[in-house]
């Protein structure tokens, strides 16, 4: 229960933890927090960047792990920054956004640029080694070789899962050298030797594994490797000499190990239908570590050895509810336009299927982010207040390719709001719930998820939980950074993308007469992405326009924004308030 996690190293996989940088202890009002931080590669140096009250902008420092000392610098306005660290840890390379001043105002959140920082040296006199004066949106990110001989720069344009591909030989430090120069396509690279493995979507929507030598780099020499497969190939990384492989199948994971020539070994078997993150290892050692979680199944470490082919537990959360009382299952239901479309629903063991249960349905589907089994204390405890979680799997997301991104981005974002809307159309046909029953809860693009849902079907919900969201769709691209999402929405700048935009904006489909669900709007004042002027002026539109007695509420905290950063308490202060506002309107507390 405190305020910021804490980064601790060992010495070894079973040494004691060492506490190395403790947010909780930063001067101020608990708000600074680590939102990013990179470690050297013998691990003698971590840079860490610190933003306060919710703000992702932040200040890069550099800790010294023997010493456990800052080093005396500071480096300003670094939004997620890209760090890669010389071998020696002499020096990194990293990204920031330009100084308040250097480009026209308003466009402080853009512009991108990467520099070069030798220890030890002033940062102002950091080299830029990469900028773009004239398209604002593009950000590179930077990624290098197991032998640390090259450096590759993935170019980035807006939001887009498309990517140009550039590389450098750090050997000689000259400029970067095209191997994909424009968009088109994602590719992300791995490399150990000569040969460079990519993952792309060049004709292969759900994505492949290619290979070139770096000395033939151009996308004419390379080859094909690992083929396209029904399923999307999420990431990949290189360990013990191996291909590793994370696939989605059905919106869960899979694990594959392929030889570095592309055979298949095996797959490894996880402990239930769920998500996997940060495959982790290094290339020439025989271990591998992951990180596992699904709906029932508390988020665990895992350790799998390729010498012995078997699975260990290295750490699990403690909770205080039985992950056996409860079950889930995936169903599939029929979309407005008759596409299937899959969900997870999750509940306690034994309930009745009466068509009264509380119900919480939770969405998503945008900017290819994908909705797999996760575990949450809160949604725990509101599973054990007899509280029904369906989780759909909406297009607008990646669940399934590419495709399934484009089927509700732009001209078909209606079909992301369709496919919500027939999520709570089949919970109430067989008989999990009812419209008096159902709550409908998102945040960010899931804000204007259930924003757009909530006005054109407001008899089909009782309650809306609305966070830091986009609702003024015709304007929402003039503030903050939200240029780079045109490319997800569109923009109402285009005459032909305001129309269907029009059609769907929340804030402009407000009628008034209209009986809406109880509503609470959440915001944060210093959000850096969406601004909460969406949810202030939606809420104002719902209060003036609502026939009903449904409370609409809006709750905006200070010194937050869209999530990241936030401390303990003051998600505990919210999640309060939120939760008890859910019992109360679906009758579960009085």
């Amino acid at each position: 229960l405190q305020d910021h996690a804490v980064i601790y190293y060992t010495e070894g996989l079973n040494g004691d933890p060492v506490a190395l940088i403790d947010p909780n202890s930063f001067e101020g009002d608990r708000t600074a927090a680590v939102n990013f931080w990179h470690v050297s590669p013998q691990g003698e140096m971590v840079a860490y960047g610190v933003s306060e009250a919710g703000s992702e902008v932040a200040t890069i420092y550099v800790k010294e792990v023997d010493t456990r000392q800052d080093l005396p610098l500071q480096i300003h306005r670094c939004r997620y920054s890209s760090i890669i660290w010389e071998q020696d840890a002499s020096g990194f390379y990293y990204t920031r956004l330009p100084a308040v001043g250097e480009v026209p105002d308003g466009d402080e959140h853009y512009f991108r640029r990467a520099y070069y920082h030798k220890l030890g040296d002033d940062v102002a006199d950091d080299p830029c080694i990469w900028r773009d004066d004239e398209v604002k949106e593009n950000s590179p990110g930077f990624s290098r070789s197991e032998d640390h001989n090259y450096m590759f720069m993935m170019l980035w344009y807006s939001s887009i899962e498309e990517n140009a591909l550039y590389y450098m030989d750090l050997n000689d430090r000259g400029a970067f050298h095209p191997m994909v120069p424009d968009f088109g396509s994602t590719n992300i690279p791995e490399m150990i030797d000569t040969i460079a493995y990519i993952m792309t979507t060049d004709g292969a929507p759900n994505r492949k594994i290619m290979w070139t030598n770096i000395k033939t780099p151009e996308r004419e020499h390379w080859g094909d490797l690992i083929p396209e497969s029904e399923d999307l190939l999420e990431s990949f990384t290189i360990i013990n000499r191996h291909l590793v492989l994370q696939y989605l199948h059905n919106a869960y994971h899979e694990i594959r190990i392929h030889t570095l020539g592309g055979r298949l070994v095996r797959t490894i078997e996880l402990p239930a239908l769920g998500t996997v993150s940060q495959l982790a290892g290094t290339w020439d050692e025989p271990e591998l570590f992951f990180k596992f979680q699904s709906f029932n199944y508390p988020r665990t470490n895992f350790r799998y050895d390729f010498a012995t082919e078997t699975l260990e537990t290295i750490e699990t959360i403690e909770i205080d509810v039985n992950p056996a009382d409860y079950e889930s299952q995936q169903v599939w239901y029929t979309s407005k336009d008759g596409t299937e479309i899959p969900m997870f629903v999750v509940h306690k063991k034994g309930i009745k299927l009466d068509g009264n249960n509380p119900t919480l349905l939770y969405g998503y589907g945008g900017f290819f982010s994908n909705q797999t089994p996760w575990f949450s204390g809160s949604y725990s405890f509101l599973l054990e207040n007899g509280i029904v979680l369906g989780v759909p799997n909406l297009r607008g997301g990646g669940e399934f390719g590419e495709r399934w991104h484009r089927a509700g981005m732009l001209e078909q974002k209606q079909n992301t709001f369709d496919d919500f809307i027939g999520a709570a159309e089949w919970l109430i046909a067989n008989n999990y719930t009812n419209p008096e029953r159902l709550a409908i809860r998102g945040g960010s693009n899931g804000g204007l998820l259930v924003g757009a849902v909530m006005v054109q079907r407001p008899e089909l919900f009782k309650v809306v939980m609305c966070g830091v969201p986009l609702l003024d769709m015709l304007r929402y691209h003039q503030f903050l950074i939200a240029r780079f999402w045109i490319p997800e929405y569109g923009s109402a700048d285009d005459p032909e993308q305001f129309e269907y935009i029009y059609k769907y904006s929340p804030y402009h489909n407000i009628k008034d007469g209209v009986s809406y669900p109880a509503t609470i709007l959440t915001a944060g004042e210093s959000d850096g992405r969406v601004h909460p002027l969406h949810a202030r002026k939606m809420a104002a539109a719902l209060q003036q326009a609502n026939e009903g007695d449904n409370p609409l509420l809006i709750l905006v905290q200070r010194r937050a924004g869209h999530g990241q950063g936030k401390p303990t308490s003051m998600a505990l202060e919210e999640s309060t308030d939120e939760w008890t506002f859910l019992l109360w309107q679906l009758g579960v507390f009085e």
